[in-house]
């Protein structure tokens, strides 16, 4: 059959025609269904005709037959989907009938059309065969069409299912859904999810406002654009108000600005700034309260805003000062203030002396004095300053302080006549502080004479004039051109050089439209004349370049001044097009497609769809594009179209210019992965064949001195490209470049064959690999492992690891069956999982050390980890004691420490027992013993294993040996080597080690290790002197408090709960007291090591609150300040110093506020000449900062 249409739609249109008339003309299929093929639509219409017939048989057999154009195109028949054709469509069919024929990508693709038509316990029985095959994305496609409470059981899958931006289709209307979904995601993920989430709001507002202020994550007090969009925010504003007046902080950061100043009052405003307002005056002063809530202000009348935050101010801090604060100044609430008031405040802070904004810099307030006063003060203030910058900060003052033309022409004249002198940088400064406070295109022409004089004094208008200050050239352009003064040259030269038009967007800002279209009209003649001069010369030949450069000008203008493509002056239209590849990536025209001239694959199937000449037409810049450097273009789709419904016509013209151009003189990397793919595409198998033949390596190693480089190119394109055939190419060819040096350029091969080849071609494909050499052998064997089923995969492996002593080789193996393991179901699990110990009991010390790192990553299902940690411990404890071996000894050692609890005890006791006898027998021993990694590691494990307790018995045995190690230590006490104690060392580290990981064990163990530490204590009282272990017994004292403390509250997981730390940080700070009160009548707290005292009390804190999953620094100074409270409550001096000790400096830094002042205030209420010392040398030396509770009264 051939097709006639002049476009592509036509053909297609023929096609389903013919299909038509041979469906009403009542055509023998049977007789259809014989008849050769010898193009693809021949057997499209052979498909569409029996489709239309209802034929089963021919369109299971379509199904089956591997070529994807065929099997998709079978899948289009909706029919096949019916009740009628149940049998077929269920899982148990396809699973056994279909699917060992179809290969994975087509299997995935008729899971998904089945997805969008089973109904009822249909859709739940596809959604269990795609969950137990891993299928998961298409999993999640029948999922979502099940019901609520199916998919309310399967939450749980559904991270694993589904890509979040899917998740709003899973949830559908299910506020129960949606709750579980946030309930069981990290809360950093929350807001995302809360605007994917807001469609909810038009189902239930109620609902989705409920689980909007639960799951919210705080992130600050600003507005947060995705959170919920304009409508919703209305409706908060006019139909929830009540929720704002409840949760002001909350809403106020979700709401929309817009919508929250629109139905917002006065009252409304004043309740916003008072909720607004943070729990410290210092904390105020600090967040720049005004200018980040600036547009609440604004919601109240200007005339007002003062009087009434002043009067929010004083109501909440009625001993603070507002007015009379630096800080009024530095956060500019002077804005707040009328003119006169401003005056009125400005000559108060002067005459009062106050530095506002630094040393010497009460003048910069003159700003906002009446002129004529501010000029005579600053001038005689200037007249005595010395200081260059302070000077010219005055002058800047003065200019603003300047409000007329006349104030600002006087103070240009000022400048002119006393410090025209200045240094240059100054000038500078001045001028374009002038520019910044007025608008110079307003001044009269007396105020702009004043100021232009200044202009000529920096030497803008001169030729050699070169400065980063653009503007300053700009300005005299501008002014005269809006203000109608002819230009003179020395100012329209600046159009000539150099100009930044982006300069000139700021400069026009501030012009009127009318103004701001002169400047516009005037810079866009200027240049269109300017192109007209150089076109009008008779030889012009040496300015045209200058062309060039001025429509880029315009085309600066145009794109800077807000222009579009149609404001493009006709004239110089011809100019772009003629030069296209100059202009085509200018920003204006950059996205416009008649001014970009690339062929793109969009442009073709345009083509093709318009016109079959059309399309001819342009073919020559194919070749174009084949003979530019690294340009490149994707015709993929066009080529499957051409190859389809052109392939006796315009496939072979594209296809003589791909062989036209093969190995030409410009042949690049590009251009041959264009030309072979555009062959092996559009060609049939005859062709690919005896194109493919003509480039065979004749070597397995590629000579790169002897070699034609174009051939070369031609072979490797190839080797990328040849999966891409249709249909695939026999294997004998395709091993024929798959072998050398040439297997790095076949890579992509194994991933496409294993996803397109149906699944006898695949499984073909990869049993050729098995036999070949390793380069290729490893490769078929990652393969084996995603398509064979567990026998035959094992039948392969095993006897390629017995046989095979490439290393390389024996790693994919182990690495693949390790990983096919993770994933699969616990029935693939167990069949492999004895072959994976036994290939870790045969591992050899030449293997890949990363073999044993794979094994101890701690990744395998929990039922299988202890047995196979064992395996590995079995094999590395028999390999030499060198090298990498040692490496791999410590990573398994540090595997086991992680799952004492899955490991034999036989096991685990006998490492220990090994590395403590070696450790500590009497035999000749190195400092290096101690300080390896490995040793290391091992002592970590005994610390580990020894704070592991299954029963009260386990604990008694593992509490002896700790005593045992430690009393060994002791008495090695005074050993020296190297000039180190190293039991000492010994001694310190195993202790802390123990205290580490007494942290990580079940909470049910404190009552055990509580035990464990009195033991310990009791040795160490005994043996060892208290100034050698002062530190460390303070260290297990708040570790046994710490674990008390936690016992207390009786947590049933480790989980951040709020209520739970605060009653912890309490029975903690109780039982320090009490602790501190002992060690004090004990005699065993002395004042000069009271610093020493407070690092391991900061550890024991940070572990104690890790056991409720926070790290909040905050919540740990909560404590000291907690602990201080409770030391307070005893009368004495010592318990005060500590107390002071541990008071942070900043109040901020805790969140016990009210704590904080009651402790501070029995601090300083002691009067004690001490204490007093102590208190100021903390709160007041460091920096003289005014503390917030705090003040030294003479």
């Amino acid at each position: 059959m051939i097709l006639t249409g002049k476009n592509l739609g036509e053909r297609q249109r023929e096609l389903n025609n013919k299909v038509n008339e041979a469906f009403s003309n009542k055509v023998d299929f049977e007789h259809v269904r014989y008849e050769p093929e010898h193009s693809d639509v021949d057997r499209l219409f052979k498909i569409d005709l029996a489709s239309k017939y209802k034929n089963l048989d021919y369109i299971l057999e379509t199904i089956k037959c591997g070529d994807s154009l065929y099997v998709s195109r079978a899948l289009k028949s909706s029919w096949l989907f019916e009740d009628e054709y149940s049998h077929i469509i269920n899982v148990d069919y396809l699973h056994n009938e279909l699917f060992p024929y179809m290969s994975f990508k087509m299997v995935r693709k008729l899971l998904t059309i089945v997805s969008m038509h089973v109904k009822d316990e249909k859709i739940i029985e596809f959604y269990n065969y795609c969950k137990k095959q891993r299928l998961t994305q298409n999993g999640y496609k029948f999922l979502v069409r099940t019901s609520e409470s199916f998919r309310l059981q399967n939450v749980p899958d559904v991270n694993s299912l589904i890509d979040k931006q899917m998740l709003t289709y899973y949830i559908g209307d299910s506020f129960p859904i949606a709750t579980y979904c946030f309930e069981n995601t990290p809360e950093s993920e929350h807001n995302d999810m809360l605007a994917q989430f807001s469609y909810l709001y038009a189902v239930s507002a109620d609902k989705f406002l409920d689980m909007l202020e639960k799951f919210w994550s705080d992130d600050g007090f600003e507005l947060n654009q995705k959170a919920i969009g304009l409508r919703i925010s209305k409706d908060i504003m006019t139909k929830h108000k009540t929720r704002l007046y409840n949760l002001p902080l909350f809403y106020l950061r979700i709401v929309r600005r817009p919508v929250l100043l629109k139905f917002s009052t006065v009252q409304d405003a004043k309740f916003y700034l008072t909720v607004l307002l943070p729990d410290s005056i210092t904390q105020f002063w600090r967040m720049h309260f005004y200018s980040k809530y600036k547009y609440i202000f604004e919601l109240i009348p200007f005339e007002e805003r003062l009087i009434e935050f002043e009067k929010i101010f004083k109501k909440k801090w009625p001993n603070e000062e507002f007015r009379l604060s630096p800080h009024f100044y530095q956060n500019r609430y002077f804005d707040l203030m009328r003119i006169d008031i401003k005056e009125a405040w400005s000559l108060q802070q002067i005459e009062r002396g106050v530095e506002l904004s630094g040393t010497e810099n009460d003048f910069t307030l003159y700003r906002f004095v009446r002129f004529e006063k501010a000029f005579e003060e600053l001038k005689k203030k200037i007249k005595v300053t010395k200081k260059l910058d302070t000077r010219a900060e005055m002058l800047i003052v003065l200019v603003k302080s300047a409000k007329t033309d006349r104030d600002i022409e006087k103070v240009l004249r000022y400048f002119y006549e006393r410090h025209i002198n200045e240094m240059l940088h100054v000038r500078e400064m001045f001028v374009e502080a002038v520019m910044t406070e007025h608008n110079v295109y307003k001044f009269d022409l007396p105020c702009w004479e004043a100021y232009n004089q200044l202009l000529y004094n920096l030497r803008i208008y001169e030729p050699d004039y070169h400065s980063p200050k653009s503007d300053f050239k700009i300005m005299p352009l501008i002014y005269n051109i809006i203000n109608r003064i002819e230009i003179p040259k020395n100012i329209s030269r600046f159009l000539e050089s150099g100009v930044y038009f982006n300069f000139f967007r700021v400069q026009v800002g501030s012009l009127t439209k009318e103004e701001f279209e002169m400047v516009y009209e005037y810079v866009l003649s200027y240049y269109l004349n300017r192109i007209n001069d150089i076109e009008t010369q008779p030889s012009n030949e040496e300015l045209k370049p200058r062309i060039r450069t001025y429509v880029h000008y315009i085309l600066d203008l145009l794109y800077h001044f807000n222009k579009t493509i149609h404001n493009i002056p006709e004239v110089l239209e011809n100019y772009i097009l003629a030069d296209i590849q100059e202009f085509q990536n200018h920003h204006l025209l950059k996205n416009e497609l008649r001014y970009t001239d690339k062929l793109t694959q969009g442009k073709l199937y345009k083509f093709l769809k318009q016109d079959v000449s059309v399309f001819l037409a342009n073919l020559p810049r194919l070749e174009e594009i084949f003979g530019v450097q690294m340009l490149r273009i994707r015709v993929a789709s066009v080529l499957s179209k051409l190859k389809i419904y052109f392939n006796h016509d315009i496939a072979k013209d594209v296809l003589s210019i791909y062989e036209r151009n093969l190995c030409r003189e410009a042949y690049y990397y590009t251009t041959a992965n264009d030309i072979v793919y555009g062959i092996l595409k559009l060609g049939d198998t005859d062709y690919v064949i005896n194109f493919m033949e003509k480039f065979v390596p004749t070597e397995t190693k590629i000579h790169f001195d002897q070699i034609d480089g174009n051939t070369l190119l031609t072979q490797q394109a190839i080797c990328r490209f040849m999966c891409f055939t249709r249909p695939p190419l026999p294997l004998h060819y395709v091993h024929k470049y798959l072998r050398g040096d040439y297997v790095k350029f076949c890579l992509s091969i194994f991933n496409s064959y294993l996803a397109k080849l149906p699944r006898p071609a695949c499984l073909e494909f990869v049993k050729s690999l098995i036999d070949k050499p390793v380069s290729v052998q490893k490769h078929g064997i990652r393969l084996a492992f995603q398509c064979l089923d567990v026998e035959d995969l094992k039948n392969i492996i095993v006897e390629v690891w017995t046989q095979n002593d490439n290393v390389s080789l024996r790693s994919v193996i182990y690495k693949n069956l390790y990983h096919k393991i993770l994933k699969s179901d616990p029935d693939i699990r167990n069949a492999l999982f004895d072959l994976l110990k036994n290939f870790t009991l045969t591992l050899r010390p030449t293997d890949d050390e990363d073999l044993i790192s794979l094994g101890a990553s701690d990744r395998l299902p929990y039922e299988l980890k202890g047995e196979y940690i064992e395996t590995l411990w079995n094999v590395v404890d028999n390999m030499p004691l060198t090298g990498t071996y040692i490496t791999m000894r410590e990573i398994v050692v540090k595997c086991m420490s992680k799952n004492v609890h899955l490991v034999r005890d036989a096991v685990l006791r006998d490492l220990t027992e090994k590395t403590i006898r070696n450790a500590l027998s009497g035999l000749q021993f190195q400092e290096a013993k101690f300080v390896d990694d490995l040793t290391k590691a091992k002592w970590k494990f005994v610390a580990k294993y020894l704070t592991y307790f299954k029963n009260e018995n386990d604990f008694n045995r593992k509490s002896a040996k700790v005593l045992n190690v430690l009393e060994d230590c002791i008495i090695r006490w005074r050993t020296v080597n190297t000039e180190v104690y190293v039991f000492r060392r010994l001694f310190e580290e195993f202790l802390n080690d123990i205290d580490v990981f007494s942290f990580e064990n079940n909470l049910s163990s404190y009552k055990y290790m509580n035990e464990m530490y009195k033991r310990i204590l009791d040795v160490i009282f005994k043996s060892l002197r208290i100034e050698e272990v002062y530190e460390r017994i303070w260290f297990l004292k708040f570790s046994m408090v710490a674990k008390e403390a936690v016992m207390s509250v009786e947590p049933k997981i480790r989980e951040f709960n709020i209520d739970l730390i605060d009653k912890c940080i309490e029975n903690f700070s109780v039982g320090f007291a009490k602790l501190f009160k002992e060690m004090l009548d004990s005699k065993f707290y002395f004042k000069i090591v009271a610093l020493a005292v407070t690092a391991p009390l900061e550890l024991q804190i940070m572990n104690m609150l890790g056991d409720f999953q926070c790290w909040d620094e905050k919540k740990k100074v909560d404590t000291f300040v907690r602990i201080g409270y409770e030391l307070t409550k005893v009368d004495d001096f010592d318990h005060y110093v500590f107390a002071m000790f541990l008071l942070p400096k900043d109040p901020d830094e805790c969140t016990y506020i009210e704590i904080y002042k009651e402790v501070m205030k029995k601090l300083k209420d002691l009067n004690n000449k001490e204490m007093n010392i102590f208190m100021y040398r903390k709160y007041v030396e460091p920096n003289y900062t005014r503390h917030p509770f705090y003040s030294f009264n003479y």
